[in-house]
Formats: structure tokens, sequence, C-alpha cells
């Protein structure tokens, strides 16, 4: 007999047995299969490597590595390669965090229909 466990999709590092069941705000009773959690976790992790991206690219490539060739555009007086490091990092690093919270809950929002859908076919219909 093979022992489950369940993943925990608020706290990876907790693993819970077969016994418990896992938390979800917003419906007790209801919890995320273990492909639907696995699947979470990788649209996640997509998710935050792509921001990341952004930002390094932004961070230490634009605004390090590319900043003499910037330099070379102005903008409001100022050298765009300056801009970037100085200012440019920082905002985009505010952007960015704002489209994580855009994105997770949307994210969020589609595996908590999906939890709804497969507790909903789960269900055994009653008769008659």
């Amino acid at each position: 007999l093979k022992h489950h466990r369940a993943i925990d999709v608020t706290n990876p590092f907790h693993h819970y047995s077969e016994s418990e069941s896992l938390p979800n705000k917003n419906k007790p009773g209801e919890s995320m299969s273990d492909k639907n959690a696995y699947a979470y976790w990788k649209s996640n992790i997509r998710i935050v490597l792509s921001l990341l991206s952004v930002w390094f690219f932004i961070s230490f490539v634009c605004g390090i590595l590319l900043v003499d060739v910037l330099d070379n555009i102005r903008i409001g007086g100022f050298k765009l390669g300056f801009w970037i490091a100085q200012q440019g990092s920082i905002i985009v690093f505010v952007v960015l965090v704002y489209v994580y919270i855009y994105l997770m809950d949307k994210l969020d929002d589609e595996y908590q229909s999906r939890t709804r859908q497969d507790a909903a076919a789960d269900k055994p219909e009653e008769q008659p």
C-alpha cells in the first residue's frame, strides 16, 4: 500500500498525512490534489523566474553592463544608463511587485476554480 502525502500549497515545506486535509482559505473541506498543487507551484515558479529575469536585465544588464551604451541616450537631460542605475531599476522592481500580485491573483483564482471543479466531480451524485 503506497503512502500518500499531500502538499500544502500555502507552505511547500510542510507535508500533510492522509488523515490531514490541506488548508484552503476560501472553502472549508476543499483541498487541492497533488497534481493541481504541483502544477500550481510550477506555474508560480515560472512567474517568479520570469519577473526576476526582467529585474536582472534592467538592474544588472542595463544598469551595469550596458550603461556606457545607454549613456548616449538622454532623457530630460540625464543619461539613460545613469537614470536606469539610480531610479529605473527601483521603479521596475516596484512595478514587478504589482505585476506579481496581479498574476498570482489570476493563478489563485484559476486553481481555486479547478479545485472546486475537482471536488464537484469527485462528489457522488445523490439518487432519489
